[in-house]
């Protein structure tokens, strides 16, 4: 049975497949976590991601673009959860511009969460190189804007590896 270490409460998993993906959920939902499945199968356009995750959220008002998607996907307050959130995606192929486009919004969800003190956790079954690498761009770029001088609201958020990682949760990750 997968389980998450409550030290990481703030995380991005990627490569969960299979099973894995159904005991991420049931995980959750004992801990009376807010699970959203979201499924990326024929999701190929940002126009498209954006439609999908205003219906998926049920924004309380219209939004367009990526920036008002982290703004209210890391808030979420219209649903409401003192225990946390989980968003599980499936149908994650890192070649399509829009799930490349979802998973380099999961940091700043993330971070904003933990600002917060509400657990939220990521999981995403695909681990092609493009999927991993998304995370770790995200990242690179907030250590150079900082670099630079520029303060940001992102910190870094921890990452697993999962189709890397032998036995899954809490092995080896990276900051993102």
């Amino acid at each position: 049975m997968m389980h998450f270490d409550d030290a990481h409460l703030w995380s991005i998993y990627i490569g969960v497949a299979g099973e894995r993906m159904k005991e991420c959920a049931d995980w959750g939902r004992s801990r009376g976590m807010r699970v959203f499945q979201l499924k990326f199968d024929g999701i190929k356009t940002q126009e498209r991601l954006e439609h999908y995750l205003m219906d998926q959220f049920e924004y309380p008002y219209p939004a367009k673009g990526l920036d008002a998607a982290a703004d209210l996907m890391s808030d979420l307050e219209w649903i409401g959860s003192d225990a946390g959130y989980l968003f599980i995606a499936t149908g994650v192929h890192g070649g399509i511009l829009a799930v490349r486009l979802y998973v380099s919004l999961l940091p700043q969800i993330a971070d904003r969460f933990r600002s917060g003190g509400v657990p939220f956790l990521a999981t995403v079954d695909g681990n092609d190189e493009s999927v991993v690498s998304t995370p770790q761009e995200c990242y690179r770029e907030f250590l150079a804007y900082e670099a630079r001088g520029f303060s940001r609201d992102t910190h870094p958020v921890e990452f697993f590896d999962l189709g890397r990682i032998p036995g899954g949760i809490g092995g080896a990750g990276g900051a993102v």
